[in-house]
């Protein structure tokens, strides 16, 4: 499910009005952002956050390099990481640029680090303030799309869905029968139901749409 732009229950913060009028503009947007592979999130001129799409929560959630204070306030674990993004965020918000600006959060070689572009936003017509946008790929799995994905663009079920994933990052249909804790037959019956509906004959020609639909899954692929 979406993150509603318009409730933000884990922040009990009054919205400013600027706030309330981005979100309402961002809500047209919200289903393409979420099925975008990257993790976003706009936060205000003051630094908290307006909005956030699946991925972007996911990361948060899971990662401990990320944080949100209880104000909305994104940071970094590390105190001089957090200064660097803070820096950068204000710079984002404050100086229109089409440069982005970039930090990794951990240990560059490390697969938990986060990678982090900031780029200024400016909603073209509006009179609200500018804001930030914020990208963050997850090194340890920066292709994933998430399987709501394929649901949406394909009308997959979402156990179809997730064997496509699945299929996408190499694993075999056996391996997967037996991680699921299902029949074989049960698994073939749900790739039949895939290819029918993404138009494709053959495993390989499905694998080959994601990984073209998504160029980063590739780099999954040919390392599993």
């Amino acid at each position: 499910m979406s993150n509603s732009i318009n409730n933000f229950p884990q922040y009990d913060q009054p919205c400013h009005w600027d706030d309330l009028e981005h979100r309402k503009i961002l809500n047209g947007f919200v289903d393409t952002l979420d099925l975008m592979a990257v993790g976003i999130i706009m936060v205000n001129n003051l630094g908290h956050i307006i909005y956030t799409n699946e991925v972007g929560s996911a990361i948060i959630k899971e990662r401990t390099s990320l944080k949100i204070s209880s104000e909305g306030l994104i940071s970094a674990s590390c105190p001089s990481e957090s200064a660097t993004l803070k820096k950068l965020i204000a710079n984002a918000v404050s100086i229109p640029s089409k440069t982005m600006s970039h930090i990794t959060l951990g240990n560059a070689s490390s697969t938990m680090a986060l990678t982090i572009g900031i780029l200024h936003l400016q909603i073209s017509n509006s009179p609200v303030v500018p804001c930030a946008a914020i990208y963050v790929v997850d090194q340890e799995n920066p292709t994933a799309a998430p399987s709501h994905v394929f649901e949406k663009l394909y009308g997959l079920t979402r156990r179809e869905a997730e064997l496509t994933v699945a299929l996408a990052k190499g694993v075999r249909v056996s391996e997967y029968a037996s991680h699921q804790s299902i029949s074989l037959n049960t698994v073939n019956s749900q790739l039949k139901s895939i290819m029918s509906k993404t138009y494709t004959c053959r495993q390989a020609d499905l694998v080959r749409l994601v990984v073209t639909s998504f160029p980063a899954f590739s780099s999954i692929a040919r390392n599993s």
